[in-house]
C-alpha cells in the first residue's frame, strides 16, 4: 500500500486526531482507557468490559495489596489502566510512558483531579527509554506493541529495564496468517493504516514468541483471547458504518477529490467495518502473552 502524502505521520498524530471521537464513542471520559473490553459472563456493557480488562491485567501481574512494586505501563495512553489499578493497590507505584504529548497533559490533569499520587505519566518512546537497567518489577502493554516499527527493539528494551524474575505482559493483536492474496492484503493494510499503524503490519505471534525465547525470557505463555474481545470489535464496526457512509458520499460528490489524508477522522472511523473480514480470514487474532525475565 502506497504511503506517499498519507497521514498520520506517526502514532501520536493518530491518537491526537481521534481523542474527541474516543470520548464520544469509547466512553474515555469515564474510563480514561483506550483499549478493548474483556467480556465474560459478568460483563454486559462496554464500560464494565473495559474496566474488566484492567482487572484482568492486575490478575496477570499478580498484584497484591501491601506489596511494594514498581510497574511500567508501556504505551499507556492517558494512563487509565494504571490509575484504575493504583486506586486498588496504593502501595504500588505505576509509571506510564506514551509517545503522544497531549495524552501526558490529559493524564496529569486526571491524576491531580482524583488525588492519585502513585502514578507518573511521562512522554517518550518505550523502545528507547531513559530508565536504568533492572528498574521495574513488571511491565504491561495493552494494544501498544503492534505500533512499534521493530518488535525486537521493544523486547530488547523491556528485558533491559525489567528486574530479574520480572513479568512482561502484552495484550494485543498479532498476525497469525503467513500468506495473503493481493485483495486480502489490501484490506488488511487499509484497516491498519486507518487504525494508525505506520508499518501496515502486526507482529507475527510465532516470531514474537521466538524472539522472547532468544532474548532469554522463560515461562512464556500465549493465549488467544479473541472471543473475549470480539464484542468490542463488533461495537467498533457498528460505530464505523455511518462514518464510512459519510466518507463514501463525500468521495462521490467531490468526484474523488476527497482523500484519507484530508478526512482522516472519517476514514479511520469508517475502516472499522473491515475488521470482520480480517477476523473471519484469521489474518490476525488477539493474544495475551506473559514472559518472565530470567532470574
Amino acid at each position: 500500500m502506497k504511503r506517499k502524502n498519507q497521514e498520520p505521520k506517526d502514532v501520536a498524530t493518530y491518537y491526537e486526531k481521534r481523542w474527541n471521537a474516543f470520548k464520544t464513542w469509547w466512553k474515555t471520559d469515564e474510563t480514561y482507557c483506550i483499549h478493548y473490553g474483556f467480556y465474560d459472563e459478568k460483563c454486559k456493557d462496554l464500560i464494565s468490559a473495559i474496566l474488566n480488562m484492567n482487572n484482568y491485567v492486575g490478575r496477570l501481574l499478580g498484584l497484591e495489596k501491601g506489596k511494594k512494586q514498581h510497574i511500567l505501563d508501556a504505551g499507556c495512553g492517558v494512563g487509565g489502566t494504571s490509575a484504575y489499578l493504583a486506586r486498588k493497590y496504593p502501595d504500588i507505584k505505576f509509571t506510564g510512558i506514551t509517545i503522544t504529548p497531549s495524552q501526558v497533559k490529559i493524564a496529569k490533569e486526571y491524576l491531580k483531579k482524583n488525588n492519585i499520587s502513585n502514578v507518573e505519566i511521562i512522554h517518550g518512546d518505550f523502545t528507547k527509554t531513559q530508565f536504568t537497567d533492572n528498574t521495574f518489577d513488571s511491565i504491561f502493554a495493552i494494544e501498544s506493541v503492534g505500533y512499534t516499527e521493530n518488535i525486537k527493539d521493544f523486547i530488547d528494551e523491556m528485558y533491559r529495564i525489567l528486574k530479574s524474575g520480572g513479568k512482561l505482559i502484552v495484550l494485543d493483536g498479532f498476525r497469525t496468517k503467513e500468506e495473503m492474496d493481493s485483495l486480502t492484503k489490501k484490506i488488511y493494510e487499509t484497516y491498519l493504516y486507518g487504525q494508525g499503524y505506520q508499518k501496515l503490519d502486526l507482529p507475527h505471534i510465532k516470531n514474537y514468541i521466538n524472539l522472547l525465547k532468544k532474548k532469554g525470557f522463560k515461562n512464556i505463555i500465549h493465549k488467544d483471547i479473541s472471543d473475549n474481545v470480539v464484542k468490542t470489535q463488533i461495537y467498533g464496526v457498528a460505530i464505523g458504518i455511518p462514518w464510512l457512509i459519510s466518507y463514501i458520499l463525500k468521495k462521490i460528490f467531490t468526484f474523488g477529490i476527497i482523500d484519507s489524508k484530508k478526512n482522516y477522522l472519517e476514514f479511520s472511523m469508517g475502516v472499522s467495518v473491515l475488521a470482520p473480514i480480517i477476523a473471519l480470514k484469521k489474518i490476525s487474532r488477539y493474544y495475551m502473552t506473559v514472559a518472565i525475565k530470567k532470574g
